[in-house]
C-alpha cells in the first residue's frame, strides 16, 4: 500500500475522524462514528448524521480531480443511456484519463 493510502486509512479511522468532525463541525465519514460517544453526544452531529449521511459522499482534495470526475461521469452517462457498452465506456474513460493526466494517474 502506498504512503498516501496508508495516511488516508489512518486519518479515516473512526475515532480520529470523529475528533476532526466535532472540532470542525463536519459530518463523520462512516456510520461507525455514530457509535463513538464524542460524536453521538454532540446534538448537531447526531441529528445531521441521521438526516444527511445516507446521501453524502467524499471527494478527493486534488487539483486534478475535475478531469477524473468529468471523464468518469461521461463514461457512466454513456453506459447508462446505452450509447456505449460498459466495456466501451470504461475503455474510453481510461484513454481520456491517460491523455489528460498522463503520469498523475495509475490505472490497473
Amino acid at each position: 500500500m502506498t504512503t498516501a493510502a496508508e495516511l488516508i486509512k489512518i486519518a479515516s479511522e473512526p475515532r480520529i475522524n470523529t475528533l476532526h468532525a466535532i472540532k470542525s463541525a463536519h459530518l463523520g465519514i462512516s456510520k461507525e462514528q455514530s457509535n463513538i460517544s464524542l460524536y453521538s453526544g454532540d446534538r448537531w452531529a447526531r441529528e445531521a448524521t441521521e438526516r444527511l449521511l445516507p446521501h453524502a459522499n467524499a471527494m478527493p482534495n486534488n487539483s486534478d480531480f475535475g478531469a477524473y470526475w468529468n471523464s468518469m461521469w461521461s463514461g457512466l452517462e454513456s453506459a447508462w443511456t446505452g450509447q456505449k457498452t460498459p466495456e466501451q465506456a470504461v475503455a474510453d474513460v481510461e484513454t481520456e484519463l491517460k491523455s489528460a493526466l498522463s503520469d498523475a494517474i495509475i490505472i490497473r
